[in-house]
């Protein structure tokens, strides 16, 4: 099963394609709108080597005629009470050699 991050990505990939767009034409899209995302971001999105990263969803789902639900992973009342409870985890991304990809602060 895929992670929550996984999904998004996954996600993304399937928007892009019902839409017909190329990941060059959707980061041509996003550029005309002054949004820096390159053809090579989306494809490691698409492709989970890399995590979405939360502020550019908005462009992503503009861009695609999308709403930005449309990319978050469908939770049921059970799933938000876990994640409330803290019983669901998202495991941080690991790099090459095992070590935990820190967040920029």
């Amino acid at each position: 099963m895929s992670t929550t991050l996984d999904q998004i990505g996954l996600r993304l990939r399937r928007l892009r394609q019902d839409r017909r767009k190329s990941q060059h034409v959707l980061a041509a899209t996003l550029h005309a709108f002054n949004v820096p995302i390159t053809r090579d971001m989306l494809a490691n999105w698409e492709t989970c080597r890399s995590d979405v990263p939360a502020r550019f969803i908005p462009f992503l789902a503009y861009a695609l005629d999308a709403e930005v639900t449309d990319f978050l992973p469908n939770l049921n009342r059970h799933h938000v009470n876990e994640l409330v409870r803290g019983r669901i985890a998202i495991e941080p991304r690991m790099r090459e050699g095992g070590r935990a990809v820190s967040k920029p602060n």
